[in-house]
């Protein structure tokens, strides 16, 4: 059986932001009140002026669903393919309707997902 992962590695104001985000999450769902620290990051080994990530987040405690709309947006304005990897794929029907359309319109679509789950995990 071949082992598939994906990774990435995100230095810069970035990691803050996904900091924040577990935190507000982790404190959500906990009641507890942990606070961001710079503490845990070690300084961006490379920093590049023309490099950007956005970092966003939806969950049961947002207003909106930017995620949601962001993968929407990233399904419109695919030209030739869509390639999707998760290891939880759930999608609700407006994204199975927005993969259908694409694929109905000649788009490549791919889905790269574990083909069996392993209890206990």
């Amino acid at each position: 059986m071949f082992w598939r992962d994906t990774h990435l590695r995100i230095d810069g104001p970035g990691v803050y932001y996904l900091q924040y985000l577990f935190l507000s999450d982790w404190n959500f769902c906990s009641g507890l009140n942990l606070q961001p620290s710079d503490l845990h990051f070690a300084k961006p080994l490379i920093q590049k002026e023309d490099t950007y990530v956005q970092v966003v987040g939806s969950g049961p405690d947002s207003e909106q669903p930017f995620v949601l709309f962001s993968i929407l947006q990233a399904i419109y304005l695919a030209k030739e393919e869509i390639l999707i990897t998760t290891p939880y794929f759930i999608p609700g029907d407006n994204i199975m309707d927005a993969l259908r359309i694409a694929a109905s319109s000649g788009l490549s679509v791919k889905l790269l997902v574990p083909g069996k789950v392993t209890p206990g995990w």
